[in-house]
């Protein structure tokens, strides 16, 4: 018994394009969508794009902050050894949490005095994650 996948592979071979019923196409069929945000929908898409970028830029330093200390280690030769950074997918999004979240000694401090990111729930969470995920 041949699997979907296994059937499209002989077309595949030959260079003919075969439509999900099977048939074969007789030209390369393309689409183009265009989106039609509303003002609410672009305010949100713009807040997700900077909140990404935050989220990718805080790993960065960190990441950069890391190997130069991991570089100055090595200079001493001697001295307290630095803690490593986790590079994992998990540690990315679980430190970022913390981070965003004022759990930490080095988030940021709004101007009330309230520790972590006051904005962070204007956007979807797994905006945060994403970053987290594609920064790891």
């Amino acid at each position: 018994m041949e699997t979907t996948d296994q059937a499209a592979a002989p077309s595949c071979r030959t260079g003919h394009l075969v439509s999900h019923t099977g048939r074969a196409l007789s030209r390369s069929v393309t689409f183009q969508f265009a989106l039609d945000p509303t003002l609410d929908q672009r305010v949100l898409f713009a807040k997700s794009a900077g909140a990404r970028r935050v989220a990718f830029n805080h790993h960065l330093g960190r990441v950069k902050e890391n190997l130069d200390l991991r570089a100055a280690q090595q200079d001493l030769r001697y001295g307290p050894r630095l803690p490593s950074l986790s590079w994992s997918r998990v540690s990315f999004v679980n430190e970022f949490n913390a981070w965003k979240n004022g759990q930490l000694d080095s988030s940021p401090r709004n101007d009330d005095g309230i520790r972590g990111l006051h904005w962070r729930h204007e956007v979807p969470s797994d905006v945060f994650e994403c970053a987290s995920v594609d920064a790891a």
